[in-house]
């Protein structure tokens, strides 16, 4: 996949935008994914960071077409998946929202794939093929 990506730094949260889109030359993008990793979360918050997945995901549920909210699973961590259609600027949006709280970790990861809902079946191997690279390393 051709693209682009940004890394921002602030305090004790790291920011990653890929797109396929050139995200310098438009400050944004309408298809790619947002990673949002937040640091010594305990520091800041007197919440847990799974308690904070939830609530989040719980939120985020509530503002638009709800089209998958669920649960998985994992030994130690779940991750709330919630994938809403919305509005962007005026276009019909689709958007897979995944919120980790790794409470033994101190961690908490906010990440989210948005395409345009016309464009989304032929994204959608895009996005799987990006969360595969950020979670597995590959």
């Amino acid at each position: 996949m051709d693209g682009s990506l940004k890394k921002s730094r602030v305090a004790k949260q790291t920011q990653f935008f890929i797109s396929k889109e050139n995200i310098e030359a438009s400050a944004r993008f309408l298809t790619g994914m947002t990673v949002h990793q937040m640091n010594s979360w305990s520091d800041s918050n007197s919440s847990k960071p799974s308690q904070y997945a939830h609530e989040f995901a719980k939120k985020i549920a509530s503002t638009g077409e709800v089209i998958i909210n669920t649960v998985i699973k994992g030994n130690q961590n779940d991750m709330h998946v919630v994938r809403l259609l919305s509005n962007n600027s005026g276009k019909a949006t689709i958007v897979h929202y995944l919120a980790i709280g790794m409470d033994s970790r101190d961690q908490l990861y906010l990440i989210a794939y948005e395409s345009p809902e016309p464009e989304w079946r032929a994204n959608e191997n895009n996005a799987r093929e990006m969360l595969n690279l950020f979670f597995l390393g590959e």
